[in-house]
């Protein structure tokens, strides 16, 4: 990589700037005579071209801000992305402020300098928060301002025009050559320099902007900025200082120092036993061409002149006051005397430096002095066009260069690039110094001190050479990570308007030895840079690597650029092959003994990539090719006889599988099967980087005379190992090349033979059943012999009674496939290659001695009888299995069943919209759950334990929404174990056609084991539709395959399970809670139904109906919705839909507990399949069911009541404060909410006195509530009576259900609810119901006293009512009338319905239940009379 030039921005509109800053002369460039036209324009051209000249120019050092400053004009311009430009480069500079800042007649501008502020106590910046513009003027002024040119302070430092405007930014100390540098700004003049503190000086200027933002917003008025601090120092020993630059603190050596003391003082001069520390000022000018200037650091020293001005000032005050009339003293003026002139700012004192020594020459004069970044050398460019470079500290001139006159001189720091893995070591700097020749009309780059010149650039003569060696400003002396450096450091600006950043690697500040690593490095680079481009053809990358390998020098870069291309996703195998074939050519014509450790590391790395890019050019282009004919079509299959000679499989096992793809065929409903056989591998440029990504180049574990030393990683991501595999074997299953050929080019590969069968596998396991799977299976057993073929037989076969490693590992891969099918027929053709093996084996130990063809043709042999032939020819012979094969044969069975489930489970249930509805209707079906696609392996449900299956199928059952009944099949084993245990008695075995069926037998027993059954039981129930039958049809499948796992009551308790979890997660769901009370419901085993319901409780239920207890308790009424999420998690919406729940729960609960403590047959329910061969993996449902503890049916009983009596306070919305305490006795309190099993001290059946009255105004309560939820039926009409209207009772009915439930409990007088239920239904108007209930009272005195009460209160109701009411009240007796007036209509809740009809049946069922010495006996007769006139006014009236 060479130096270059970039442009990184320009100018938007160059013309306005020049307008803006040269306004005369863009007027007067028109007012030439005609004849003086040709010449003016030239002069016009240089003219115009050199504008940059002229103007003070201050780019900030990160690109943003860029100020133009010409006499007293200021330009504003900030960068802005231009997403519409074309070009290559969109950062376009734009106007943004132009004007006049000068305060002063005749002022201009001098200096400008552009400082970039970032908020203090941030590390890491990518930009500044805003700039500073601090702009010198002829007056000596120093003014700041923001981007905008609003005055934020300013301050007279001195009474010259300022020369320049220097800075210095924070820097930490780097080791012991460079001190830390400190934030200060400089303002030079001819005498004088000043230096400001950028500590105080930023923490100002945020102030002050902050102040000024608050003025605009109209928050606060105008402030006048304080002055600012700074140091002043003065020039005394050199006669003119054109330019100077702050050096820093310097410290002489202890012999330095002595030397000078002896030299000033003379021999007995007093010194100081330490040098002091020094501030070093350089100055260019004249006399001495360059001046070393030395001050004290300390401080200047104290100035009294504002003290002094203040205490005359004090002074004057006091005496003017004693002496009022003293105007001479005073300095009054007269009213018409003239006005004193204006007061002179008192300036800060200058402290003057010692020029201890300089560079002299009369002749020459220096010009500008540009210090280097790190302070310790400077150029100076002087009258006569030398460069003079020059070492501070040391006061000496190191190199001079001619004939640069007018140069303009910038330095450029590179830091060297060190890979991430060397992060220890400190990077080293390099230092180079540009200069710029507007004479020449050039730029050149020289190395730094005695270094070389480097690049030389043709540039404009007319441009600007910028060099921003300063970073952020405002750190407060806080180091940022990366270092404070500027973005640009040394900018070009041409005068077309373009700013170019100009680049040096850091390699040309090295020599000959060292640069050939660093030449090499950004030859790297360069091609990392090349290949990160878009757009690019592959023969320009070939070109380029070709390029760039041929130079590359070290063998570390060498390696470096290998790895880059085996890494980098736009690489090509072509590129990598040119790179291999470039490094392989040069290290092989060295002697392999004189290479180092880097260049026998690079020549081993190409030479096993070379073999893996062969390797993979030939499976590409297999992959490439068309498919063979044969290879996706079932032109030629075989039969059960054949497929068993040819894989050496049992042909009653080659059935089962034709059988198993048959069955998978008709749950997957694919018939005819339309799988193409060929899987597309990703057409991308990544393929290749991932195939070389995936192995291990130098595998030093192999043996190094082995010749594979390739292998897999072992952190290779699966699916990355999927398409490599892919790749790898597609094209040689599907195409017509031989196996010999693959064989041969995965010989030479390098791949280790145990990563190929591993990679197979994988692409096998990948693949779904296709039509031309036996066509398929032959091959791939062809490929995996092969495979085997590649090493020592006795590496992969072992002695009999041992396991060999070789296939354990292939046996894991295939326990832990996805696609049980797949590693099912993976398991009978590695079986087959074991067999042949092991019979290649034997006969190579048998004969040792003979030639290989022998042995070769006698297994071709042995392969092609097939098992039953082997049995016949040796009927008389014992055949030896080795452990191996046993192993094989028992995975194969395992896998079978396992494809079968994996086939029924990953099919999602065909859901129509009935069964859809039954999330909102659970009475007729299950909620339908989101199916979720299983991933089944065997190793899955054997870590999973002997629960796995029931756990799975459920899940699968709970998407499917059917009826919980129609999953009770009585031909399951479970209810044989009832059967075999109710018929244990001896007995002669009866014929089949004595046998009766299963079902006679069953219901002959009554089944107290499933006493729940409640829908016509069996598989054959009628189903709502087909789908629903069709998911039936697969369970039976899996049933017959797994018949313990999937019974009845295990299957139901796990799909009861999988609702529950639902409803755990989603609390306001109650209708997955419905769903898991009705499987619960639904479980034939009695048993099963108690340890489920033990679990439910235990880990679900309890803790949320105990939250919701004791919050209702404290409420005393329904909990507000955001109390109810807070503990409950439900909310107030659902808390009496959730109370009710688990109510029906705790009932269910109470049967399974009366149920259990029979006998049963709970150990056969525990029996598991012979898939698990031990209790490995966590313990079924069905077990943990079984394995519960008898719970206490009294404290479910308590239970239950407690959840009643919530669910009636929440539906009614009845007010019972604190109703535990007061429906339950301490006793009962205490008990609540233990373990279902223990058996703690419960109340007796009588309550006391007060409680009992508690409990029956509770039910009194709920009663009154309970007859207030009969409804009319719209539309109806009773068959006996137009006029009668149909009444909704199911509510009010159920409610009493359970209010005389807990009577019944409580020890409430059911009496007492009757009658209160019958005075209910009259005064609600429903007087049929009534008479419906009435005979059931027992008490009827006490009901007819409060009949008569609202037979009273109709009364009052008809008579005033009536239109003759005066007429009609003359008429009763005055007895009746008094009391009439007394009682209260409001309890009457219904008149629409008091006819007088009915109130006359009223009234006759009260008289007729009262005795004649009944105390209000007299009143009923009054009211008998009164109604008789009503009836016969009712009757004249109509």
């Amino acid at each position: 990589m060479s130096c270059q030039i970039k442009t990184f921005s320009y100018f938007a509109d160059i013309d306005n700037v020049k307008r803006f800053l040269f306004p005369n002369f863009l007027e007067d460039e028109w007012d030439w005579p005609e004849d003086d036209v040709n010449d003016n324009a030239v002069v016009n051209n240089d003219k115009e071209s050199a504008w940059l000249q002229e103007c003070h120019v201050s780019l900030s050092p990160f690109g943003d801000v860029l100020a133009i400053a010409r006499k007293s004009t200021l330009v504003i311009l900030m960068s802005k992305w231009d997403t519409q430009e074309q070009g290559e480069v969109k950062m376009k500079f734009h106007v943004v402020w132009h004007g006049n800042p000068c305060k002063e007649e005749d002022e201009e501008i001098t200096a400008v300098l552009c400082l970039p502020v970032i908020a203090p106590g941030k590390s890491s910046h990518v930009a500044p928060d805003w700039t500073c513009i601090a702009v010198g003027f002829s007056t000596g002024f120093l003014r700041l301002y923001s981007e905008t040119v609003n005055l934020l302070a300013e301050e007279l430092l001195h009474d010259e025009p300022v020369t320049s405007l220097k800075c210095q930014s924070f820097h930490p100390a780097r080791g012991g050559m460079v001190q830390e540098q400190v934030e200060e700004v400089y303002v030079a003049y001819n005498t004088v320099i000043c230096s400001l503190p950028g500590f105080g000086l930023f923490q100002s200027l945020r102030a002050c902007r902050n102040q000024l933002a608050r003025v605009k917003a109209n928050c606060a008025e105008v402030l006048k900025a304080p002055p600012l601090m700074y140091k002043k120092w003065g020039f005394q020993e050199q006669e003119v200082t054109a330019d100077s630059e702050m050096v820093g603190i310097s410290t002489a050596n202890t012999f330095d120092h002595l030397v000078t003391a002896s030299l000033c003082g003379g021999f007995g001069a007093y010194y100081r036993s330490s040098a002091p520390q020094t501030l070093l000022v350089v100055g260019a000018g004249k006399k001495p061409f360059v001046g070393f200037h030395y001050a004290l650091e300390g401080g200047p020293q104290p100035v009294l002149t504002d003290m002094a001005k203040a205490v005359a000032t004090k002074l004057k005050t006091a005496i003017g006051q004693a002496v009022p009339f003293s105007g001479w003293w005073s300095g009054a003026k007269k009213a018409n005397g003239a006005e004193r002139p204006k007061d002179k700012v008192a300036l800060e004192a200058v402290e003057p430096m010692v020029c201890r020594f300089g560079l002299c020459d009369q002749m020459r004069n220096g010009d500008k002095v540009i210090i280097s970044p790190n302070r310790r050398l400077s150029v100076v460019t002087d009258s006569l066009g030398r460069i003079v470079l020059i070492d501070n500290h040391k006061g000496i001139a190191l190199r001079m260069w001619k004939g640069y006159r007018e140069a303009q001189c910038s330095w450029i720091e590179v830091q060297e690039e060190i890979r991430q893995r060397s992060t220890g070591i400190q990077p080293r700097l390099a230092l180079f110094l540009v200069i710029f020749s507007p004479k020449r009309g050039s730029i050149e780059i020289w190395a730094m001190e005695q270094g070389p010149k480097v690049a030389t650039f043709k540039v404009s003569a007319h441009g600007r050479l910028l060099y921003l060696g300063h970073g952020f400003m405002g750190l407060n002396n806080t180091s940022m990570k990366g270092g404070n450096r500027s973005q640009f450091p040394c900018v070009f600006i041409d005068s077309s308007g373009s700013l170019n950043e100009i680049i040096v690697p850091f390699h040309f500040a090295l020599s000959d030895k060292n640069s050939r690593r660093a030449r090499d490095l950004h030859l790297l680079k360069k091609l990392k840079t090349f290949l990160k481009e878009v757009d690019f053809e592959d023969d320009r990358l070939l070109e380029e690597v070709q390029k760039t390998m041929s130079e590359l020098k070290t063998n570390e870069i060498r390696l470096q650029a290998i790895e880059m291309l085996s890494s980098n996703k736009y690489s090509i195998p072509e590129a990598l092959e040119i790179a291999l074939n470039e490094c392989v050519d040069k290290l092989s014509v060295q002697d392999l003994e004189t290479l180092d450790h880097t260049g026998k590391l690079l020549l081993r790395t190409t030479q096993n990539l070379q073999k893996l890019v062969s390797f993979y050019q030939f499976v590409r282009q297999q992959q490439d090719k068309p498919p063979s004919y044969n290879a996706v079509v079932a032109t030629d299959l075989k039969t059960p006889q054949d497929l068993s000679g040819l894989l050496r499989a049992p042909e009653r096992e080659m059935n089962s599988l034709l059988s198993l793809l048959a069955t998978i065929d008709t749950v997957e409903g694919k018939s005819p099967r339309n799988f193409e056989a060929r899987v597309g591998f990703p057409d991308d440029k990544s393929a290749f980087v991932d195939f070389l990504s995936s192995f291990e180049i130098n595998n030093v574990t192999n043996n190094a005379a082995s010749a594979n030393n390739v292998s897999l990683k072992k952190d290779t991501p699966e699916d990355k190992i999927k398409r490599i595999s892919n790749l790898v074997y597609q094209g040689s299953l599907y195409s017509d090349v031989t196996v010999d050929t693959w064989r041969a080019a995965a010989a030479t590969s390098g791949i280790e033979p145990l990563n190929l069968m591993q990679l197979a596998l994988q692409f096998w396991l990948q693949k779904r059943e296709g039509a031309a799977l036996q066509a398929e299976m032959l091959r791939f057993m062809d490929l995996l012999q092969a495979i085997c073929s590649l090493t020592d037989v006795n590496h992969i076969c072992t002695e009999y009674n041992e396991v060999s490693p070789w296939w354990q590992e292939v046996r894991a891969v295939l326990t832990d496939s996805t696609n049980p099918f797949m590693a099912l027929t993976g398991a009978i053709i590695c079986r087959a290659v074991a067999i042949s093996l092991e019979k290649i084996k034997e006969l190579g130990n048998k004969n040792s001695a003979k030639d290989a063809a022998v042995a070769s043709n006698s297994v071709s042999e042995e392969m092609s009888l097939t098992p039953d032939d082997e049995m016949r020819s040796s009927a008389s012979e014992w055949e030896n299995v080795s452990r191996d094969i046993c192993q094989w044969s028992l995975l194969i069975g395992q896998l079978e069943d396992v494809a079968l489930l994996d086939a029924v489970l990953r099919q999602k249930p065909l859901v129509n919209e009935g069964l859809a509805a039954a999330m909102r209707n659970p009475g007729k079906g299950l909620l339908v759950l989101p199916f979720t696609k299983p991933i089944i392996s065997l190793n899955y449900v054997l870590e999973k334990g002997k629960g796995s299956i029931s756990e799975l199928v459920a899940r699968w059952l709970s998407s499917a929404g059917l009826e919980a009944a129609s999953l009770v099949d009585l031909r399951d084993a479970e209810f044989d174990a009832l059967e075999l245990q109710r018929g244990a008695a001896a007995q002669a075995p009866l014929s089949d056609e004595d046998m009766p069926s299963r079902k006679e037998r069953l219901i002959s027993h009554q089944i107290t084991e499933g006493d729940k059954v409640e829908a016509d039981p069996g598989m054959e129930a009628a189903a709502a539709d087909e789908r629903q039958l069709r998911v039936l049809e697969f369970l039976a499948i899996l049933k017959h395959h797994f018949p313990y796992s999937l019974s009845s009551s295990i299957l139901l308790a796990n799909l009861c399970w999988e609702y529950i979890l639902h409803w755990q997660h989603n609390p306001d769901n109650m209708v997955a809670l419905h769903s898991a009370i009705h499987c619960l419901n639904i479980i034939p085993s009695v048993h099963m139904k108690h340890g489920i319901c033990s679990l439910i409780w235990s880990m679900h239920l309890k803790q949320r109906f105990e939250s919701a207890a004791k919050l209702i308790h404290k409420a005393g009424k329904i909990p507000k919705e955001t109390n109810c999420y807070q503990d409950v998690g439900i909310s107030d919406i659902h808390m009496t839909e959730f109370l009710g729940t688990c109510a029906d729960f705790l009932n269910l609960f109470m049967d399974a507990v009366t149920g259990s403590t029979g006998t049963s047959c709970v150990l056969r329910m525990l029996r598991s399949e012979e898939l698990w061969h031990s209790d490995a993996g966590p313990p079924p449902l069905a077990q943990l069911a079984l394995s519960q503890s008898l719970a206490n049916f009294d404290l479910v009983h308590l239970h239950r009541q407690l959840a009643t009596a919530l669910q009636m306070m929440m539906a009614f919305s009845m007010r019972l404060p604190r109703p535990i305490a007061t429906l339950f006795d301490t006793m009962s309190q205490a008990a609540m909410f233990t373990d279902m099993s223990s058996n703690p001290q419960l109340p007796g059946h009588s309550p006391n006195p007060k409680l009992l009255n508690s409990r029956t105004q509770f039910l009194l309560r709920v009663i009154s509530a309970a007859m207030q939820m009969i409804r009319p039926v719209d539309g109806l009409e009773d068959a006996t009576s137009s006029k009668a209207i149909q009444l909704d009772t199911t509510a009010a009915v159920q409610w009493m259900s359970k209010c005389y439930y807990l009577a019944s409990v409580w020890g409430v007088y059911s009496d007492d609810l009757r009658r209160h239920q019958v005075c209910e239904l009259y005064a609600s108007g429903y007087d049929r119901l009534a008479e419906e209930i009435l005979p059931a009272v027992n008490d009827v005195e006490k009901l007819a006293s409060q009949l008569l009460l609202i037979v009273g209160q109709r009364l009052r109701k008809l008579l005033t009512s009536s239109e003759n009411f005066c007429d009609r009240l003359s008429r009763i007796s005055p007895s009746l009338s008094i009391w009439l007036d007394s009682l209260n209509g409001l309890s009457l809740r219904s008149v629409a319905m008091c006819s007088v009809r009915d109130t006359s049946q009223l009234l006759a069922q009260a008289v007729q239940h009262m005795s004649d010495d009944h105390p209000e006996y007299q009143l009923a007769l009054h009211m008998v009379d009164a109604i008789h006139d009503l009836s016969d006014d009712v009757d004249l009236t109509s």
